[in-house]
C-alpha cells in the first residue's frame, strides 16, 4: 500500500469523523428547535383546555356525580375536535384529591369520536400516578417525553388550585412519530450527501440548517404568542417542508378556534352582565374562602342603600349586626 494511498485513506477517516460529529451537531440543533416549538404549542393547548373548561371549573367538583355527563361529553367531543384540526394527542385535566389520588375531570377519546367511548370516565382515577410526580413536587409547569403503548409523544402539565385550596392539573400531548421521522429523514439525507460533497457538502447543510431553523423560530414566535393570550395568527408563506407546512396550518386552526371560543366567551359574559345589571331582585357573589362580596349589582346597591365599590372585598361583618352577620354566615356554610 503506497503511502499517497495511506495518507489519503487517513485524511479521508478524518474529513469523515467531522462529517459525521457535524451531522450529529446538525441534528441536535434541529431537534431542540422542534421540541422548542412543540413545547410552546403545549402550552397554547393547555391554555386552550383551561379557557374551554373554565377556570371555576374544578371548585364546584367533589365527587363523581359532580358534572352531569352530558355536560362532560359536550368537554371531550369539544377537545376530539380540537385534537384533530390541530395535531394533538390528547388534551384533558386531573384533579388531585384530599388523599392522593388522582382522577379525570375531563379527556380525549383515543378514536377522537366521542361517540365510541373511549376517554377517561369523569373521577376515573388515573393508572399512572407517577407521571404527575415532579409537578406534584414542584408545583410548576412541567414537560416530559414518554414512550407508552401509545407511541413517543411530548407533553406539559400545568399545576393550578381551586377556591377550595385542591391542586388541579392540565395537560396536552403531541405524537412524536412524526418528527421522529422527519429528523431521521433529514440526518440521513445530511450524512449522505456531506459523505460525497466533503466540504461543499457541509456548506450546503450548514444553509440547509438555516432555511430549517428559521421557520421554526417563527412558530415559535408565534406559538409563544398565543399562550400569552395573543391569538391573531398569520403564518403567511412559511417556508420549508411539507411537515412545517402542515404544522404551520394546525396552528392556524388551532388559533382560530381559541380565538372563536374566546369570542363566544366574551359575548356571553357581556349578556351575563346584562341580565345581572337589570334583575330587580338583589344579586351578589362572594368567595368562597373568605365569603368576601366580589359582585353586586344595580338592584343590591340601591336596596342597602350602600355603594358597591364599599361592598366588594368586604364580609357580612362590616355592615350587619353581629348576630345577624353570624346568621348569614352559617347559611353561606351550609350551602357550601
Amino acid at each position: 500500500m503506497s503511502l499517497q494511498f495511506r495518507i489519503g485513506i487517513v485524511i479521508w477517516a478524518v474529513v469523515a469523523v467531522i462529517t459525521v460529529v457535524f451531522s450529529y451537531h446538525l441534528y441536535t440543533v434541529q431537534q431542540q428547535e422542534f421540541i422548542h416549538g412543540i413545547d410552546e404549542q403545549l402550552a397554547a393547548g393547555a391554555a386552550m383546555t383551561q379557557s374551554i373548561v373554565g377556570s371555576d371549573y374544578h371548585n364546584g367538583i367533589s365527587n363523581e356525580h359532580s358534572v352531569p355527563p352530558q355536560v362532560y361529553l359536550r368537554i371531550v367531543d369539544t377537545f376530539n375536535k380540537i385534537c384533530r384540526q390541530s395535531n394533538f394527542q390528547y388534551l384533558w385535566s386531573n384533579l388531585i384529591l384530599a388523599d392522593g389520588t388522582i382522577v379525570f375531570t375531563s379527556g380525549t377519546s383515543t378514536s377522537k369520536d366521542v361517540t365510541k367511548g373511549d376517554h377517561a370516565s369523569f373521577f376515573e382515577v388515573h393508572s399512572d400516578p407517577a407521571a404527575f410526580q415532579t409537578v406534584i413536587q414542584t408545583r410548576e409547569t412541567t414537560y416530559s417525553t414518554f414512550h407508552n403503548e401509545w407511541g413517543r409523544g411530548r407533553m406539559v402539565l400545568v399545576p393550578y388550585q381551586d377556591s377550595l385550596g385542591r391542586t388541579y392539573l392540565l395537560g396536552a400531548s403531541i405524537s412524536l412519530a412524526e418528527l421522529d421521522e422527519h429528523l431521521q429523514h433529514t440526518a440521513t439525507k445530511s450524512i449522505v450527501l456531506l459523505l460525497l460533497m466533503l466540504t461543499a457538502g457541509s456548506i450546503v447543510s450548514y444553509f440547509l440548517a438555516r432555511a430549517i431553523s428559521g421557520p421554526i423560530r417563527k412558530l415559535t414566535m408565534v406559538t409563544g404568542n398565543i399562550a400569552t393570550g395573543d391569538y391573531q395568527v398569520s403564518l403567511g408563506n412559511l417556508g420549508g417542508g411539507s411537515e412545517l407546512q402542515a404544522l404551520a396550518a394546525n396552528i392556524e386552526s388551532m388559533s382560530d378556534a381559541i380565538l372563536s371560543r374566546d369570542q363566544e366567551l366574551r359575548t356571553q359574559q357581556r349578556e351575563l352582565d346584562a341580565i345581572v345589571e337589570n334583575i330587580p331582585n338583589m344579586l351578589f357573589v362572594k368567595e368562597a374562602g373568605e365569603l368576601r362580596f366580589s359582585r353586586f349589582n344595580r338592584a343590591g346597591e340601591q336596596l342597602l342603600g350602600i355603594p358597591r365599590e364599599e361592598m366588594i372585598g368586604k364580609n357580612d361583618f362590616d355592615f350587619f349586626p353581629t348576630e345577624q352577620a353570624e346568621f348569614f354566615v352559617a347559611n353561606d356554610r351550609e350551602v357550601l
